[in-house]
């Protein structure tokens, strides 16, 4: 296929999701089809490796796209929210950290975050999980020594500070049990752990603090984590405890619940679903928890703006 023909493909592909992107983007109002869809095009046209997978994997690339109007973080690469990446031979949308924190403040859970790594050299004093740590080093330096840690410091809407703090063991335990990190010591498979460490680092650590913020909104921010952990899924080793079959039949009723509520059908929602999540779905009782719970958040956002309407 010549590079006219592909560029063109890619378009319709990107434009076939635009009648759910445009749905799902009425819940924030935080990104727009035309740009979001003009940024993916013209990413997918930088990168030919990129492309190739785009051009075998439509159903990921439109996924992906979707997944920007869930969320709602702009594509754009000056702001260094969200990227489309390769993983498994599929098309799949990235949040970064600062994406992450866009959306915790956005969501009205914090005025505001900051994250970062601790080299043995610097000057760090953590004085409590309610109070501002001490963080103090030379940033032209050359050398600060071996890396030892990383934190994340909140600031709440009552102005008061939330601190969290792991050190190199914790996070190089939770690296050693992610998919790309596997994938890069068997295959030499590339990873962001190895490409981009310290920023990996960095949301490793915030998505164990979010963990603590008083969210107000939680949907996007929700949203956004389960979107996250398909593109690098982060095993923080909390035993996991099965939910009870009476409560996963409870969602599953609160699922036909708000469908009724929207006027729409199972059936209907199921096309959805099978699109969203990539594979075939016959019944809402095939959802995994995972999914059962993105789409009660989904549902949710639909309600709250039809009620606004």
């Amino acid at each position: 296929m010549s590079l006219p023909a592909q560029i063109e493909n890619m378009r319709q592909i990107v434009q076939s999701a635009g009648a759910e992107f445009a749905q799902l983007a009425q819940i924030h109002g935080a990104v727009n089809f035309e740009r979001e869809a003009s940024f993916a095009i013209g990413i997918l046209k930088d990168n030919q490796y990129l492309s190739g997978i785009a051009q075998s994997s439509p159903d990921s690339l439109k996924r992906a796209v979707i997944n920007v109007a869930a969320i709602g973080l702009s594509l754009n690469p000056v702001h260094k929210l969200a990227y489309l990446l390769p993983r498994d031979k599929k098309i799949i949308l990235a949040v970064s950290y600062i994406g992450l924190l866009k959306l915790a403040t956005d969501c009205g859970a914090i005025k505001w975050a900051h994250a970062d790594v601790v080299f043995s050299g610097d000057k760090f004093e953590s004085r409590g999980p309610g109070v501002k740590p001490i963080h103090e080093f030379n940033p032209f330096s050359e050398s600060r020594g071996e890396l030892v840690g990383a934190y994340c410091v909140a600031k709440t809407t009552d102005g008061e500070f939330l601190t969290t703090t792991m050190n190199m063991l914790e996070i190089e335990a939770i690296r050693d049990r992610s998919d790309s990190w596997k994938a890069h010591k068997t295959k030499g498979v590339s990873t962001p752990w190895q490409t981009d460490k310290h920023d990996m680092i960095k949301k490793t650590v915030i998505r164990k603090a979010y963990k603590t913020w008083p969210m107000t909104d939680h949907r996007r921010f929700d949203e956004a984590i389960a979107v996250s952990n398909e593109a690098d899924p982060i095993d923080f080793n909390t035993p996991t405890i099965a939910a009870p079959s009476s409560d996963r039949d409870e969602k599953l009723s609160q699922i036909g619940s708000m469908l009724s509520e929207l006027g729409r059908t199972e059936d209907k929602f199921i096309e959805h679903a099978a699109r969203s999540f990539s594979r075939q779905i016959t019944s809402i009782s095939e959802l995994t928890d995972q999914e059962i719970q993105r789409s009660i958040v989904m549902l949710n956002g639909f309600i709250d703006q039809k009620a606004k309407t």
